[in-house]
């Protein structure tokens, strides 16, 4: 079930690097900012994470990348948890941590 609705979400089993938060992504768009990124940044997985808020849980690839990160200040935005969201139950989850506190032990 928790990769179904991943897949649904994201309309085929492909994966990505989170670089832009939703508001972040909204905020740059209000502003008529032109996102532009390369298709292609070096990162590297360093564990497994999760969280739950209530009735919903997600698992996660933690990843770090100084490319995206300097990508992200190009745009004036400050560094972000990167991560690849694997799964998740009843709506992923944002707006929370997805760091090495969130790492499954």
């Amino acid at each position: 079930q928790a990769l179904s609705e991943r897949i649904a979400r994201n309309q085929g089993d492909k994966l990505h690097v989170t670089v832009l938060t939703p508001q972040e992504f909204r905020e740059l768009k209000k502003a008529d900012v032109e996102i532009t990124a390369p298709k292609n940044f070096d990162f590297q997985v360093t564990g497994l994470g999760a969280v739950t808020r209530e009735a919903k849980s997600t698992w996660f690839a933690l990843v770090t990348s100084d490319a995206i990160q300097n990508w992200r200040a190009s745009y004036g935005l400050p560094p972000h948890d990167l991560h690849v969201t694997l799964a998740f139950i009843g709506g992923d989850i944002h707006g929370c941590k997805k760091d090495s506190s969130t790492l499954i032990r």
